[in-house]
């Protein structure tokens, strides 16, 4: 099956047990940053850590990665993903590290 990167948001301070959860159901490759934990796996892998992840809040399917310097380059790079093309009107795309050089951030 095709590989697929994944966040584990958590609250800061619990990553490593994130980290060692992970490790215990077999993932390798795991990255953690403050307040998530990113690893990859499969589809059937996005159930699996729903279910065995105790210290996880929220599961999230990484679509992309880019540098936005605007807002409207945000909003470019969004439409430019692959994976928007599944974006439903009640979905939310989570946007993280975007930040204006006079400290103006969005989420």
């Amino acid at each position: 099956m095709k590989k697929i990167k994944l966040i584990a948001s958590t609250t800061m301070g619990l990553e490593s047990i994130v980290a060692d959860e992970l490790k215990d159901l077999g993932y390798s490759e795991i990255k953690t940053d403050n307040g998530k934990v990113e690893f990859e796996g499969t589809y059937l892998d996005i159930a699996k850590a729903n279910i065995n992840l105790r210290c996880a809040d929220r599961l999230y399917l990484k679509m992309g990665e880019f540098e936005a310097k605007i807002q409207d380059e945000l909003f470019e790079g969004i439409k430019l993903l692959k994976s928007f093309r599944y974006k439903h009107i009640r979905s939310t795309i989570w946007t993280a590290k975007f930040y204006f050089e006079n400290l103006i951030s969005f989420r």
